[in-house]
């Protein structure tokens, strides 16, 4: 007993101290980027809500989040712009934050502080949830997987609500699996109100329904007595739908009809279906990649040494399955959760046209990282080889993924094409999302020019950031500026724009195939020597 409280005082400390470093990382890293192209809108939109009690601003987007990082713009007291946007949401945050005198970077960092929190919070949550499944060891390297994947350093410090939806998905999902192998009242309010948050934090979080009916058949299945299972089972589902509905009118200000949050699922569901529609000069790249999207992008966003655990994952995960599991006890499994989430979420995402981020996958990577830590385990009880193997592949990981601070939303891994080629195979929020925009302002400052010729993926004004420029074809138009006395030295390109995304016209295919860069800033801003 006193060992295994020992034990269990060590692992607490771990885990603060995993905590401690992926929050440091996150904070550090996000002073040094800019704001990406659908940040801006929460913070200043959510501002708006609360000084003037009308969240009508942005009606399609989830107000959990719009609630949070609104609060800190609003209690710093910015100077808010006339509301006569007409619903151009973005146009009304470029205003607060750039337009109105206000310091707009110093209004993001205070509502990336937030998204810092959850950052922590997804931490200890991974430890948490795979510590009620399997045992310390495990809960500890799935807590440090998680801690150090790219998209959690690098989305974790945006003011958004991907990183923000994997905690509450996971919270939700843990809920559920307990309400259905044991279910009671309390166990299905809670499963309902995690649920229905996850719900307020962003649309996907739909998929928790069919991952809930999912995971009650298969229970169905497994018990050998199921009379007084059934009516249990009902009555928490029941309740916990109700506790569900009543936080949603909460979280929607009153609206019993839930007006908003049904026109939100009806665009979402025409937005997974279509695609999101912009031009490409290279066809309806929607159409082109389809399914393939995210198996190929989940192998260059993520690490190599997390792929070969996961390879060490599956021969462990195999090699108990052939020993202990026949018939139904298989699907009581401790990892029976996440499998069916993974499985259900991961085929949703197979049949999207969303194909401008892998931030839409990160629900599954706490889920990939508690099966990886499970399936090592088996393995690491076995032989020291083991250990050193798993231990080696742990550190690369997190090795990898700091290599790209501060720019981690732009991290590729060590499959070709390169880190500062990898815009031949990823864009948008991918890759590059806007932020970097602090990187160009370090470098015009180190090579002491003034004004350079910019082509810009992003909705922040790069004015904000205190940079000149002369606007080159871009996908959201830059402002018009004062012409320069001369002619800029450097011409810099966002990746998204070089890789010919998002344009009508291929624009700028000549700098990608036969100019070589002066400079790639933070992965994503190429310069090129105006004269050349």
């Amino acid at each position: 007993m006193r060992t295994d409280a020992l034990s269990r005082i060590r692992a607490g400390w771990l885990v603060v101290a995993l905590v401690v470093v992926s929050m440091a990382t996150t904070m550090f890293a996000m002073r040094r980027t800019s704001a990406t192209f659908d940040e801006i809108t929460t913070g200043p939109n959510g501002a708006y809500g609360w000084k003037t009690g009308d969240w009508s601003k942005m009606p399609l987007f989830p107000p959990v989040m719009q609630y949070l990082y609104g609060l800190p713009v609003y209690l710093s007291g910015p100077d808010y712009p006339a509301d006569n946007f007409q619903g151009d949401y973005y146009a009304y945050a470029r205003e607060l934050l750039w337009q109105r005198g206000n310091d707009g970077e110093a209004l993001l960092f205070r509502a990336r502080l937030v998204a810092v929190l959850i950052v922590g919070g997804l931490i200890v949550l991974t430890y948490t949830f795979t510590r009620s499944y399997f045992d310390t060891k495990t809960a500890l390297l799935a807590a440090g997987l998680v801690a150090f994947l790219p998209d959690v350093l690098g989305h974790g410090g945006i003011a958004y609500n991907d990183v923000p939806l994997a905690a509450a998905f996971l919270a939700a999902l843990w809920a559920i699996d307990r309400a259905v192998r044991q279910p009671s009242i309390i166990r299905g309010v809670l499963a309902g109100l995690l649920v229905s948050l996850a719900l307020g934090i962003k649309h996907s979080a739909f998929a928790l329904g069919p991952i809930a009916i999912v995971l009650v058949v298969v229970e169905a299945v497994a018990r050998e007595e199921r009379r007084t299972w059934v009516p249990k089972v009902g009555a928490a589902l029941a309740i916990g739908a109700l506790a569900g509905y009543v936080l949603q009118v909460v979280l929607y200000r009153g609206d019993l009809s839930l007006i908003y949050l049904l026109e939100a699922t009806g665009a979402l569901a025409r937005h997974v279906s279509r695609g999101h529609a912009v031009p490409d000069p290279r066809g309806t790249y929607m159409a082109e990649l389809t399914w393939l999207f995210y198996p190929r992008t989940f192998l260059i966003k993520t690490p190599v040494a997390l792929h070969l655990l996961m390879l060490l994952a599956a021969a462990g995960g195999v090699a108990t399955l052939l020993r202990n599991w026949r018939g139904k006890r298989l699907l009581t499994a401790p990892a029976r959760a996440p499998v069916v989430a993974l499985l259900v979420f991961g085929a949703i995402l197979l049949r999207a046209k969303l194909v401008i981020g892998f931030r839409y996958a990160l629900p599954i990577m706490p889920l990939l990282a508690v099966l990886t830590a499970a399936g090592c385990m088996v393995l690491w009880q076995r032989r020291r080889a083991f250990r050193l193997a798993i231990g080696t592949l742990a550190v690369w990981a997190a090795v990898s993924t700091l290599s790209f601070y501060p720019y981690f939303i732009a991290y590729s891994s060590e499959y070709p094409p390169g880190r500062d080629r990898a815009y031949h195979q990823l864009f948008d929020s991918s890759l590059d999302w806007g932020q970097g925009l602090v990187a160009l302002r370090e470098f015009m400052q180190e090579e002491r020019v003034d004004v350079v010729y910019l082509a810009y993926f992003g909705s922040a004004l790069p004015e904000g950031y205190g940079i000149n420029y002369v606007r080159l074809p871009s996908f959201y138009p830059l402002p018009p500026q004062p012409e320069p006395p001369q002619p800029p030295k450097f011409a810099v390109v966002s990746a998204t724009l070089l890789g010919g995304r998002y344009l009508r016209r291929d624009t700028y295919q000549d700098a990608r195939e036969n100019q070589k860069p002066y400079r790639v800033l933070g992965h994503t801003m190429f310069v090129y020597r105006a004269d050349e």
